[in-house]
């Protein structure tokens, strides 16, 4: 999994290409940006779906439209308007960039729901319980 971004001032599309090219199984996930809802923000997801497909995970679109169901909680008013404006819950944050307890917990399940989807769960069970003997080798 690759999250850089916010802190990282950006996608850094070029950057992330060159650690992809170097992932050897092609079993990877790139989480998209969170804390803006601008049309940059917009353009720069679009160009991570185009980029990358799958593997890309719209981590802003799947907390504002899937993270509420997923944690079985209701968001309040103010989580309501900021959603409608594309950007994320303020109930789900800590402060204005990163999430807290239950806004990790929802994308940990949303993740999870979304590497089950690319069928690396299979994989990453061979690889943690019959590894390949390397002492041998």
């Amino acid at each position: 999994m690759i999250w850089c971004g916010t802190n990282d001032r950006g996608y850094k599309w070029d950057y992330l290409k060159t650690i992809v090219k170097r992932i050897p199984n092609k079993k990877y996930v790139i989480l998209g940006l969170t804390k803006y809802g601008t049309d940059t923000t917009v353009a720069s997801e679009a160009i991570g779906m185009n980029t990358f497909g799958s593997h890309f995970f719209n981590t802003r679109l799947q907390v504002i439209n899937n993270a509420f169901k997923v944690l079985g909680i209701e968001p309040t008013a103010e989580d309501v308007e900021k959603i409608n404006g594309g950007l994320m819950p303020p109930s789900l944050l800590s402060d204005e960039t990163h999430f807290n307890a239950n806004g990790y917990k929802a994308i940990g399940i949303l993740l999870a729901k979304h590497i089950k989807s690319l069928n690396y769960f299979n994989y990453l069970n061979r690889a943690l319980f019959n590894p390949p003997n390397l002492i041998n080798r």
